[in-house]
Formats: structure tokens, sequence, C-alpha cells
């Protein structure tokens, strides 16, 4: 069963659910590709006064949903229904085993997320009622084998009862989950010391040059458009900080 909404719908669902809760257990987020007066204000206090930070790298992908007893990897997942995305082979592109390769960086947070519904009635109603997030499956991208050649492979995975998914037919259970328990991961990662150490580093790891800008918002926004129409990945960040108004 093919998804009924884009990869782009998605990803402005998920991220405008996240912008709009401002808070998903004690982090508080900055996603530069999606800058509102609001955030940018925040950004402009908060960030600068030497505060951790973490960089979050997510690309987003739709999935179809398996119910087909005939399906390749059906009894794998234990013959219940499940979720699929496909993985372009290395031959054609790089981009997995560019996310593989940086989630090996211990500053990273790097994932995949997906949704577990398919649907345009799912969606509308997740979308109004805010539980996109809870119905999204991130899969964190360091424990994913590389891949090579010109082999298709995909991955696939259920969020419910337990969040599982597979790929080369090996099951993972952990580092998986949706966005509110891999919060959890996040924060039990390494941060950066400060926003200036985490763009010159994010620079260095990509090879960008880092210009002069007039403010962070500017450098932020640059790096991150430069990501996602290079790379496909949105850059999100994470602090630990009391909201002031």
């Amino acid at each position: 069963m093919k998804c009924e909404f884009s990869e782009t719908q998605f990803m402005f669902s998920f991220v405008h659910e996240l912008l709009n809760k401002q808070q998903v257990s004690s982090l508080k987020w900055f996603v530069p590709m999606f800058p509102t007066q609001h955030v940018e204000k925040k950004l402009g206090y908060d960030f600068k006064i030497n505060n951790p930070v973490y960089a979050i790298f997510i690309q987003f992908k739709v999935p179809e949903k398996i119910i087909s007893t005939r399906a390749s990897h059906w009894w794998q997942m234990n013959g219940i229904p499940y979720y699929q995305f496909l993985i372009r082979p290395d031959a054609l592109s790089h981009q997995h085993n560019t996310l593989v390769d940086l989630a090996q960086v211990s500053h990273n947070n790097v994932y995949y997320c997906s949704p577990a519904f398919i649907t345009t009635s799912e969606y509308n109603s997740y979308y109004l009622n805010e539980k996109i997030l809870q119905n999204s499956m991130c899969i964190s991208c360091k424990r994913l084998m590389k891949i090579s050649g010109s082999d298709r492979h995909s991955i696939c995975y259920r969020l419910k009862p337990l969040p599982t998914y597979s790929m080369f037919s090996e099951e993972y259970p952990g580092n998986a989950g949706d966005f509110n328990q891999i919060v959890e991961e996040i924060q039990n990662s390494v941060p950066y010391k400060n926003i200036e150490e985490m763009i010159e580093d994010i620079c260095i790891q990509f090879g960008y040059e880092l210009r002069k800008y007039e403010g962070m918002e500017s450098v932020l926004m640059d790096i991150a458009w430069e990501l996602f129409n290079k790379k496909k990945m949105v850059l999100m960040v994470a602090g630990k900080y009391k909201p002031i108004y």
C-alpha cells in the first residue's frame, strides 16, 4: 500500500509540530530551515550564552505499508503488517553511507525518520491533534550497516507494540522509537559546548567554508539549506535552557 502523502508534506508537518510544542522533554528546539520571529529571538539570546547544544541530522522518508504474506520480509517481521522505505543503491547515491559515517562522530545524532501511517485521513488527524511525532519512527543510523554496489536495500519497521526495525535480515529492538523516546538518546549524547563550536565542527565535517555573517541565524540557515539541498538532511539544534520571553 503506497503512501498517500509526500516526503515534503511529512517533513513540514513533523517540524511544524516540533516547533509548535517547542518543548520535547527538557530540550528546546531550533530548526534553521524554518525560522520564526519568536525562535530567532530565542536563538539570538539563549543560544549565545554559552549553553551546551546538540546537533541532530534527520533524513525524512515516506514508506509503503506491507500487508501481503508474500512480501519478502513478511515472516522476518513476525507475520504482522509493517512499514518499509527504500534505500537507494550505493552505485546511484552515497547518501546512506554518508548518514552512517556521520553517525559515528560523537557529537552527531543522525536518524532516518518515517511515519507509521500512510493514509491522508491519518495524516490529517495526526496533524490536527499534534500526534505526528508520537506516530513517527526514528531510527538511529549509528548501528546501520553500510551498503555497496547496485543492490537495492530497504528498512522495514513497526512502531507498535514495540519499536522494531530490520535491515539485511537483521532485527534491532533498540535505538528506535517515536521522537519523544529518541530524545533521551539525544540527551545522553555528547553536546557541543556552545553554538559556535557546533557551527565550526559542522563546517569542518562537510567541508563548508565558514564565511562572515551578521548573526548566527544567517550562518545556521545557510548551512541548513546547504545540507538539505545537497545531502537531503534536515539540521535541528536542541539545547537545555529556561525559556525567556
